[in-house]
Formats: C-alpha cells, sequence, structure tokens
C-alpha cells in the first residue's frame, strides 16, 4: 500500500508496532493531511480521535482486553485489575452492561469511521473494485510497484 509514500508493509508494520491506540490515530490524522486526503476522511478520523479522548475510551478498553479479570460473587459482574497503566495495580468491578456499552460504543466507530476508509481506499486505488478484498488489491499494488522499482535498477 502506498501510504504518504511508504510502499513496503514491512516498514509500516516497524513505524507502527509498538505505537498505542491515541498514538496511531494523531499519525493516521497527519498522513492524512499530509496526503491532502478528503476532508470528509480527515473529518472522521477527529471524530473517532475526539471521542476516544474524551470517553475514556483507550483506558476503558485496555481494562476489558487486558486487564485480569475474578470471580467477585456479584451477578453480571466481574473484578478486573490492571498490572500498568493508569489507574495501576487497583482493583475494581467491571459490569456487564458496562461492557456491553463500551462494546456499542466502540462498534460505532466502525460504523462512522469504516465507510469512510473504504470511500477513500477505493477513491485513491480505483483497482479496488467490489467483491474483491482489498487487502488483497492492496497487496497487489504493493507488489507491483516492487517490481516496477527492481526493473528500474
Amino acid at each position: 500500500m502506498d501510504l504518504a509514500g511508504i510502499t513496503d508493509m514491512e516498514i509500516g508494520k516497524v513505524l507502527t508496532a509498538n505505537l498505542d491506540l491515541k498514538q496511531r490515530i494523531g499519525m493516521g490524522f497527519t498522513l492524512a493531511n499530509i496526503v491532502n486526503a478528503p476532508l470528509r476522511f480527515k473529518r472522521a478520523i477527529k471524530t473517532v480521535q475526539k471521542a476516544l479522548l474524551d470517553e475514556d475510551l483507550i483506558h476503558r478498553r485496555n481494562q476489558a482486553v487486558h486487564g485480569i479479570h475474578f470471580e467477585t460473587g456479584i451477578p453480571g459482574a466481574a473484578g478486573i485489575e490492571m498490572h500498568r497503566g493508569k489507574g495501576g495495580r487497583s482493583q475494581r468491578i467491571q459490569y456487564d452492561t458496562e461492557l456491553h456499552g463500551l462494546g456499542t460504543r466502540l462498534k460505532q466507530f466502525d460504523d462512522h469511521f469504516l465507510p469512510e476508509l473504504l470511500t477513500y481506499i477505493r477513491e485513491r486505488h480505483p483497482q479496488a473494485v467490489a467483491g474483491q478484498p482489498l487487502f488483497e488489491t492492496t497487496l497487489a499494488i504493493a507488489q507491483k510497484q516492487r517490481l516496477h522499482e527492481v526493473g528500474r535498477r
């Protein structure tokens, strides 16, 4: 995939491997500006970024995914403890309704942002046709670019 002039997926992995979600979305917005992405795409990124920060969704998601869960004896609830990050080793109760609300909220980003992302990819890479997986199309484009570069040497 050609993202701000970076066509090698391995380089992209190295650049983003140790970044958390907050850093990745910031980088995504910066890259969207560099490549002059459509305004609607940049607005979609900003909407997600603002909500993630304002609603503390990154921390809440990390607790749900990475926390150590333990039995509390409270129906519809689990204990959770984080070993690092915000809040340290404190234990707290996490109710099923909180997890459901978190999942629902995060799914809303998928519903809001994913269509913009797919539209942008299709506009930038017209080869991405309906019915063909975008990852394969993007990978094929990157491979063609690499073959072209090797052929110029």
